[in-house]
């Protein structure tokens, strides 16, 4: 009666965990696809010998510290050589998408923290790249030097989209990337356009390109790209980085960039007006200064 009971009932777990585990491989990566976090993924290992190789064929990396830095304790006593041990282990062939989003300290020095996630991306990758280093946790002050990005330098046959986020595209940026079809610069908010140390883009597919917050015109080139694109999306520094500089020199810079080419299909302009007691004669006169160098 007891073995009739237990046929009945809910089915055991091994049973459901072998049910699973007897998938084909695309179907596993799906699965593992559809969770969005390579931590996550990685966990699944403790299912059986068979997970634990599963979820290095999947090719999709992707890491947020916010979300799953408890996870990459598992691996190391460091957030960031948990990433690189769970990069390392990675045995895909080719990689759709690498997402690396992790918070950075004083101490932290930058070229020798995505050298290896660049490498692993110029050897595989063909599809989007995106590595953002966010700020300390709630701050109250930030030193300057946080604001000084150290040089990237991305070269890939492959590439066909690539964001680049706060501290990296802060600092000397070069991409040559005869593929990539679409480029975001999220530069840093309060980012002075007088500091900035400028990029170089060699991309001659390019076709979307969203820039965010400080341009300089002689010190960014986009060298070597199409006079036509489908979509430009600019974000102009917020208005007390526009305050704080000069009034007029922000504008012509920004204005640089809508000249760099001939025809853009979709044009799409975002503007931050303060909602704090501000003249607002002011307000309206500054941005009258921009909207007329920038249209």
């Amino acid at each position: 009666m007891g073995d009739g009971c237990r046929g009945r009932g809910r089915p055991r777990r091994d049973v459901v965990d072998r049910s699973i585990s007897s998938l084909p491989d695309d179907l596993l990566h799906v699965i593992l696809l559809r969770l969005q976090s390579t931590p996550d993924a990685v966990r699944t290992g403790v299912l059986s010998r068979r997970w634990r190789r599963v979820w290095a064929q999947v090719p999709d990396l992707s890491f947020d510290q916010d979300y799953c830095d408890h996870v990459l304790r598992l691996w190391s006593s460091s957030i960031l050589r948990g990433i690189d041990a769970v990069v390392a282990a990675h045995s895909a062939p080719t990689l759709d998408r690498l997402a690396i989003s992790v918070r950075r300290s004083a101490g932290d020095s930058t070229p020798a923290l995505f050298a290896p996630w660049l490498r692993l991306a110029s050897q595989r990758l063909a599809g989007e790249l995106e590595i953002r280093f966010l700020p300390p946790p709630a701050p109250t002050a930030l030193p300057n030097r946080l604001f000084r990005g150290a040089p990237v330098t991305i070269r890939s046959g492959s590439l066909e989209r690539l964001k680049l986020d706060g501290g990296v595209a802060d600092g000397r940026v070069t991409v040559d990337a005869p593929r990539l079809v679409r480029l975001e610069m999220s530069r840093t908010r309060h980012l002075d356009p007088s500091k900035v140390k400028g990029a170089r883009i060699a991309a001659p597919e390019l076709s979307e390109l969203i820039w965010r917050n400080a341009y300089h015109p002689s010190r960014d080139q986009i060298a070597d790209a199409r006079r036509h694109l489908r979509k430009l999306e600019v974000v102009p520094p917020d208005y007390y980085s526009l305050y704080y500089s000069s009034k007029f020199e922000v504008p012509k810079k920004m204005s640089a960039l809508f000249k760099r080419f001939d025809y853009v299909d979709e044009l799409s302009m975002h503007m931050d007006i303060p909602s704090c007691d501000t003249d607002e004669d002011e307000v309206r006169h500054d941005y009258s200064l921009l909207l007329g160098a920038l249209l």
